[in-house]
């Protein structure tokens, strides 16, 4: 049996009615000229959920207090300059600032020595961190509900896969291995929110980007999804906060991923079941 999530003419989360949307300044990526293009809505069959990982499956907090400091001063040590490097955006930010500067230099320090250094600096960090994980409350019931209904479900992370392994087993979801997709499978310029990860995750589901729906706590993961041609959804367990999603014009904000299936409606029954993905006010 196999679900399928159906999303209604115009319910495209967070594009707006003229078919654009503008990113928040402070997390535009080097090159970036303006606002991003995505297609208009249409109607569209939704067969897969894609899961980002930290704070959004699992709570754990530690990027904005531990990796971002530690990526800019490993930065700097490296001998890049502060002027490319902002203490208030994404690590992966900055990591992708000095990775485009490296392309762009003469080419004395080879990009896949740095994309290995950065990958180690990293795996440090989230490994020194796994203690404090724990599973997002009612996470895993949602999850068993959306594989009662025959849903696909793959998980996309921006943190390496050892520990993203090691993650899901702690929070006994396993299971999501199979369909996992990981910093360092790809080259790091390619990781989340480069669409090739989301396109890569919805291939190992057997689907189009544009037949499933991310689910992440960070204006990134809505990035990814806008430039795949994902539908998104956002939660409040990370670090942005109604207003932040607002502002990006995100349309579909729940509390935790323990909600979504308050979004969900069920049409038919057996081989015939359809499920709709609503806007609840």
């Amino acid at each position: 049996m196999t679900g399928q999530l159906k999303i209604l003419p115009g319910r495209f989360f967070g594009v707006l009615s003229e078919g654009h949307v503008v990113p928040r300044k402070e997390y535009e990526l080097e090159g970036d000229e303006g606002p991003m293009s995505c297609p208009e809505m249409r109607p569209q069959e939704i067969k897969a959920v894609v899961f980002d990982l930290d704070d959004t499956l699992v709570s754990s907090c530690f990027y904005a207090g531990m990796m971002r400091p530690k990526v800019i001063g490993h930065l700097q040590s490296m001998g890049f300059p502060q002027s490319i490097l902002d203490p208030n955006v994404p690590a992966a930010v900055n990591v992708l600032r000095a990775r485009a500067m490296l392309c762009a230099s003469d080419g004395s320090v080879p990009v896949i020595e740095f994309d290995a250094d950065i990958n180690a600096l990293l795996l440090d960090i989230e490994l020194s961190n796994l203690p404090n994980v724990r599973p997002i409350l009612g996470c895993l019931h949602m999850i068993s509900e959306l594989k009662d209904l025959g849903v696909r479900i793959g998980v996309l992370t921006r943190s390496s896969r050892i520990y993203a392994e090691q993650v899901l087993k702690i929070a006994s979801l396993e299971r999501l291995q199979r369909n996992l997709v990981c910093r360092d499978d790809f080259p790091l310029d390619e990781a989340k929110p480069h669409p090739k990860a989301m396109e890569r995750v919805a291939a190992s589901l057997g689907q189009d980007a544009s037949e499933c729906v991310l689910v992440g706590d960070h204006i990134l993961d809505l990035q990814c999804a806008r430039e795949a041609g994902a539908a998104f959804v956002g939660v409040l367990t990370g670090t942005t906060d109604e207003e932040s999603w607002r502002q990006a014009d995100c349309r579909f904000v729940l509390k935790d991923v323990s909600q979504l299936m308050s979004l969900l409606r069920c049409e038919g029954a057996g081989s015939s079941l359809k499920v709709r993905l609503e806007h609840n006010p």
